[in-house]
């Protein structure tokens, strides 16, 4: 049986406007999915860079050798002077005289970056094996640096290092 042609004109545009909103919606899902992968490397390129800079910030006080004095006995430590950064309670310092160099300063003061370097318990030790030096002619000081970096308020991230360093002390 012929249908007539004015009939068949209907049912292809209905099939145009089905396969059209197919396509719409496959770029709508691809958008969308494309939008949460950016934000997440978004996410990770701040998260890696907070850690960059929070090891920057040790590397700068372990640099320093003010920061790693073997001054006092067990449990001495140096901070920044506002260690740990707020809200947290615990701001047991010995000293608050941390250097770092000046690019850390504006940050210190705004509260974003604080370290604390703590005298290791006991305060000398024997070096360990297989660093080349004689038990004889040195000691070794424990150290723990902690680092905070908080910019999360201009989305740059947050974190937080504990590092343990030993320094060689030459016996006299």
């Amino acid at each position: 049986m012929i249908y007539p042609a004015q009939r068949q004109q209907g049912v292809a545009l209905f099939t145009a406007l089905v396969v059209m909103s197919l396509i719409l919606l496959l770029g709508v899902t691809a958008a969308k999915f494309t939008i949460g992968n950016l934000k997440m490397a978004v996410n990770e390129e701040v998260r890696v860079s907070a850690i960059q800079s929070t090891q920057a910030i040790i590397d700068a006080a372990f640099l320093d050798g003010i920061n790693t004095a073997v001054r006092g006995g067990d449990g001495v430590t140096t901070c920044t002077d506002r260690f740990p950064l707020p809200p947290a309670a615990d701001t047991s310092c010995t000293y608050s005289d941390i250097s770092l160099p000046s690019s850390f300063d504006s940050d210190i003061s705004d509260e974003r970056i604080a370290l604390r370097v703590s005298r290791g318990t006991p305060s000398l030790i024997p070096p360990p094996r297989g660093i080349g030096t004689s038990i004889r002619a040195f000691d070794a000081a424990p150290f723990l640096i902690e680092a905070q970096f908080d910019k999360r308020d201009v989305r740059q991230g947050y974190a937080e290092i504990n590092e343990g360093v030993i320094l060689l002390v030459p016996k006299y």
